[in-house]
Formats: C-alpha cells, structure tokens, sequence
C-alpha cells in the first residue's frame, strides 16, 4: 500500500526510496557487531584468488554472451538495455 501511494503521489521512482532506511537499519548494526575469530589454516581461509576468480568469470562470461548476441544479430531485451 505504501508503494502504490508514493507512485500516485511522487511517480515510480519514490519506491526505490523505500529500502535505504531498511539497509541502514540492517547495516549499521550488523557493522557494529563484532565478528568472532576462528581457529582455522589459513589454506582454508578465502585469499585473492578465491576472491578474483569468480568476478573474473563472471565478466568473461558476460562479455562473451553479449558478443555472441551481437553477432547472431539478437536484439537485447528490454530489461538489459
């Protein structure tokens, strides 16, 4: 309800306006709260390339599916414009 009477009221772009008290309310304590150490090797532990390589595939994969979309000639869809 409350969506749709800030659409009426101050157009489609008021809804996003919605969750930035949400975040802050769920960030700011969860910042705060301190994490507990644990007793692990650090083989175990995410280092940079744990980090890396997921984004980087990602990208890859993402610039590939764009590229096969130009050349076969597919429009993009509205959403991913």
């Amino acid at each position: 309800m409350l969506g749709g009477l800030l659409v009426a009221h101050f157009g489609r772009q008021s809804v996003f306006w919605i969750s930035l008290p949400l975040v802050l309310a769920a960030v700011a304590p969860a910042t705060a709260m301190p994490l507990p150490e644990r007793d692990r090797p650090v083989a175990q532990r995410l280092g940079t390339a744990g980090a890396v390589l997921p984004a980087a595939a990602w990208r890859y994969s993402a610039t590939r599916s764009h590229r096969y979309r130009r050349e076969a000639g597919l429009r993009r869809t509205p959403c991913c414009s």
